[in-house]
This record gives structure tokens, sequence and C-alpha cells, in this order.
């Protein structure tokens, strides 16, 4: 038996702008590469092409921490600027690694709430240029 060490949400930690988020409820990225099937004689596939690479995610903080993010930092609109996404995995066990999504874009936010709300929940779609893992 193999015995690993796993993630919890307790062990994460995400910074951007060079500050760290805490009131953060989600975060997700992602890389994608298109690809299709190439088809010559027959009906079968006789191969897959690999075309573009993209990189894409989203993070979900509470209105408060975009509210202190974009006051400590003077921002105008998030949408307007690029920055980097950090994110540090440490299972207090010594096993730490670093993911960095460079060049984060955010594409649209919305604010919003609903009757019996405890809070609000801000969703960030992004695109970005890349993820370096375990940097």
């Amino acid at each position: 038996m193999v015995e690993t060490s796993q993630y919890a949400w307790k062990e994460v930690r995400v910074r951007f702008l060079g500050r760290e988020i805490i009131a953060i409820l989600e975060f997700r990225y992602k890389r994608m590469v298109n690809k299709e099937h190439l088809h010559g004689r027959g009906s079968k596939p006789i191969a897959i092409q690999a075309g573009n690479e993209t990189t894409e995610g989203s993070i979900t903080v509470m209105q408060s921490e975009l509210q202190a993010l974009t006051a400590a930092l003077g921002l105008v609109n998030l949408l307007n600027i690029r920055f980097d996404l950090v994110v540090t995995y440490d299972d207090g066990a010594g096993n730490v690694t670093t993911d960095i999504v460079s060049s984060v874009s955010c594409q649209e936010y919305e604010k919003g709430m609903a009757q019996g709300d405890l809070k609000m929940e801000i969703e960030i779609p992004f695109l970005a240029m890349d993820i370096l893992e375990d940097v």
C-alpha cells in the first residue's frame, strides 16, 4: 500500500496582485488543447491532430475581498489589468508545490444577492497565457 498526502482546502494559499486572498471560496484553472480526428480512406480516423493550446479558469471571492483588493490597489476596473495568480499547496508535512497562472486577464464579474443570502459571492472568470506547474 502506498501512502500519499492529499492537499486539503485549508492548506491552499492563493495570491494575486501582491495580496493573499483570504475570503476566497473557490478557484479553478485548466489547460486545454484543441484536438480533432484526421480522416483518410475509410470511416475510422487515422490520427489525432493537436492544435492551439489555451488556458482559462475562475476565482470566486466574497464581495468584501473584491472591495478590499480594488481599494488597496486603487484599481478602477479589474477587467483592464493583467496579473499572475500564485497558488501554493502545502500539506504541512513538507510537501509544498506552487503553480503560477501567468498573465491572467479577467473577463467579467457580476454582483448580486438573493433573499436569505448571508454573503455575496463573486465569480470572476479569466483567460491566462500559461500555467507554470510545481515551480
